[in-house]
């Protein structure tokens, strides 16, 4: 049978909180480089602000990401606290990429300039084709110009 184990970390000095998965649930797909956590844990006391959450599933990495909302209920039971979170990929979304026109653009380059800065890395790029014009138009997002660029030149959409 296998064990999930999950654990939370507050503000502002990083300390894991001592807390017990009552329910977990993750979300996600292929087309977003986010992946979704809802999680409730039964806690010794009130856990202060949690700024991460780590899930692992037989002591291997399953979710990280940190917590965009939390609720925290007292009740009689004890103290639960129930949190929002999105993984790593979440800022690809979050950020707006710089309209731009690309010249003779490889996928190499519209990584370093949309993806790598979020500290992500590129797998595989040994297939150095180029566009002779790529535009990222205004309102996009970094993983909607990237996605778009891979889709166009490749005809795939790439994961995280």
């Amino acid at each position: 049978m296998s064990t999930i184990t999950a654990d939370l970390y507050s503000l502002p000095d990083n300390r894991a909180v001592s807390a017990h998965l009552l329910s977990l649930e993750m979300t996600g797909s292929l087309s977003s480089p986010a992946v979704g956590l809802s999680a409730s844990f039964l806690c010794s006391g009130p856990p202060g602000e949690i700024a991460r959450a780590h899930v692992n599933k037989d002591g291997r990495p399953l979710f990280a990401g940190k917590v965009d909302t939390q609720r925290v209920t007292f009740g009689e039971k004890g103290v639960s606290v129930h949190v929002e979170c999105r993984s790593a990929g979440g800022v690809l979304l979050d950020n707006e990429a710089l309209p731009h026109a690309y010249f003779n653009c490889d996928l190499k380059t519209l990584f370093s300039r949309c993806v790598a800065p979020y500290g992500f890395r590129l797998a595989d790029s040994a297939n150095d084709k180029t566009l002779a014009l790529y535009t990222v138009r205004k309102g996009l997002s970094q993983w909607d110009a990237f996605c778009g660029f891979a889709e166009r030149i490749y005809g795939v959409t790439p994961w995280v």
